[in-house]
């Protein structure tokens, strides 16, 4: 019988998931379980870069003696789709990705919808977001969220061993405030590594369960749809 592959699931969280992120997860853990072989860990901080370098260090530790074949990151405020899982792990598989990313937006206080996913800027040290999202399309970016992504952990321990905290926001200065995802996908470009999402791939968040279908409606209505 073949040996199931292994897959590490890593999630910061803070005081509790929502009754519907816990379902979800619940649903995508009982998948896993039955399908791979799975690692989880959970820390929980108010400095989420603290908590992604230790959720680090566990993959750091974990792949010495077990050999981990995925690492899954999530954020606590999704909603987690087995389907969302398979597909990130076939674009790894089929196309020897090193990063992969759902598509998933965020809703501003504004209540502008921006997708989680950027390009750094040609004439500043900042990142503008991607607007202009073709359907179903692997793109690559130079930053995506962390809220449903994968990765190899080759990524993680080669950022390591060259940046002990790569998540460390407070070791860092730029031009505006900027998230520890970005951080980390700094340091893993300048190893080599590239991040790329997959829009055929969206998962939502709890509270503002927004989709491709939302996203498009808003820009419909902003005017901002090309003719």
């Amino acid at each position: 019988m073949e040996k199931p592959k292994v897959i590490q699931v890593l999630m910061p969280v803070y005081k509790q998931l929502s009754s519907r992120s816990f379902v979800s997860f619940w649903d995508l853990m009982w998948y896993l379980r039955n399908n791979y072989e799975v690692y989880m860990n959970f820390v929980e901080n108010t400095l989420i870069g603290h908590a992604r370098d230790e959720l680090l260090k566990k993959v750091v530790e974990n792949h010495r003696t077990n050999k981990i074949d995925y690492v899954l990151w999530l954020d606590s405020d999704h909603i987690y789709t087995i389907e969302a899982f398979e597909a990130l792990r076939k674009d790894i598989d089929q196309y020897g990705l090193d990063m992969v990313s759902a598509l998933y937006f965020s809703r501003k206080s504004n209540d502008e919808i921006t997708p989680v996913m950027m390009v750094k800027s040609q004439t500043a040290n900042k990142y503008n977001a991607i607007y202009e999202i073709p359907e179903n399309k692997l793109m690559k970016v130079d930053v995506a969220g962390f809220g449903y992504l994968m990765m190899k952990p080759d990524v993680l321990i080669d950022v390591y061993a060259t940046y002990p905290e790569p998540f460390n926001i407070q070791l860092e200065e730029y031009d505006e405030a900027v998230g520890e995802d970005i951080l980390f996908l700094e340091k893993a470009k300048k190893l080599g590594y590239d991040i790329w999402v997959d829009t055929g791939v969206v998962v939502r968040h709890v509270g503002g369960s927004i989709g491709m279908d939302n996203y498009l409606l808003h820009r419909t209505n902003k005017g901002e749809m090309r003719k």
